[in-house]
């Protein structure tokens, strides 16, 4: 396993150094581990083997976030973790793709099950979409697919650096793949449920900014796809399990039907479950009647 740490302080560096060191003899896992001070001397390094990098977040002269911005240019796979004293940046962490955010002095507790997350994304087997076209066999990671379009027999992937062709329906390859996480949000469209960045009525936006329409007709199942996208979601991040809450919130207002299972079913952690009927009571947009039930659910 390729881990690198970029901390300005010495001290937070050998600490980690000395826990992730621990974990990988414990665990029988090679280690090449790297370490750096700052932001410009890690990407003047050649760092494009890098697999995870613990990354401070407030460093003099390129900060972590910024740092994040120019090794997402250069590569989409390398697993970020941010450290900082303060989780005000948990937001902006979302931007470029972090894996975890954590609060200095990290717990030995939480440093152990981040390092467990890495080594089951690591060591998962990546599931690909494999088909042939024009006589030439293609194997796609379904992570790296954005979304697909097809027409008649006509079917085009979009990914981010390159577009495959392939002949078959867009029914038939949604059977194949609505179990991966991908959802067909039109007759012509299937986006890839993680690649999403908004959403309104009519058109989704994806990563890359390419927007795709929504049919009427998909639009509410779409939306139970992704309350279920967001429950799913599990954290011990305090803001992190806000924005589930309020979306949560602003689902049972919206969507009722949908999303009082979640509540009903007790299927959100119990902070988040509270919390979520707490803004939903406060809503103007709930019933008396929906708000008095919430209430015999807390």
């Amino acid at each position: 396993m390729k881990i690198a740490i970029c901390d300005d302080e010495e001290q937070i560096r050998e600490v980690l150094k000395e826990k992730i060191s621990k974990y990988c003899f414990t665990n029988n896992i090679e280690l090449n581990l790297q370490t750096f001070e700052n932001g410009e001397e890690f990407l003047q390094s050649d760092f494009q083997d890098i697999e995870v990098l613990f990354l401070d977040v407030d460093m003099p002269g390129i900060d972590g976030l910024e740092t994040a911005k120019a090794i997402r240019e250069k590569n989409q796979d390398m697993l970020i973790i941010f450290l900082t004293a303060y989780s005000e940046f948990v937001f902006e962490s979302f931007k470029v793709d972090a894996f975890r955010y954590l609060v200095k002095p990290v717990p030995d507790q939480e440093m152990t099950e981040t390092l467990d997350a890495i080594r089951d994304k690591l060591c998962a087997p990546e599931e690909n979409l494999s088909f042939q076209f024009q006589n030439e066999m293609y194997s796609i990671r379904y992570s790296d697919i954005i979304y697909i379009e097809g027409m008649r027999d006509k079917i085009w992937i979009y990914c981010k650096d390159s577009t495959y062709r392939w002949r078959g329906t867009l029914k038939n390859l949604n059977e194949m793949i609505k179990d991966k996480g991908f959802f067909q949000v039109h007759r012509s469209y299937i986006i890839n449920m993680n690649k999403i960045q908004k959403y309104n009525s009519k058109t989704v936006v994806m990563e890359g900014d390419h927007k795709v329409p929504i049919s009427k007709y998909r639009l509410d199942d779409f939306k139970e796809e992704y309350i279920q996208l967001v429950a799913s979601v599990k954290s011990e991040e305090y803001y992190v399990n806000m924005m589930i809450a309020w979306y949560m919130a602003t689902a049972l207002a919206k969507q009722w039907d949908a999303a009082i299972p979640y509540i009903q079913e007790r299927r959100l952690s119990e902070w988040v479950h509270r919390k979520s009927i707490q803004k939903a009571v406060e809503s103007y947009r709930i019933t008396p009647e929906q708000k008095d039930y919430l209430k015999g659910l807390r």
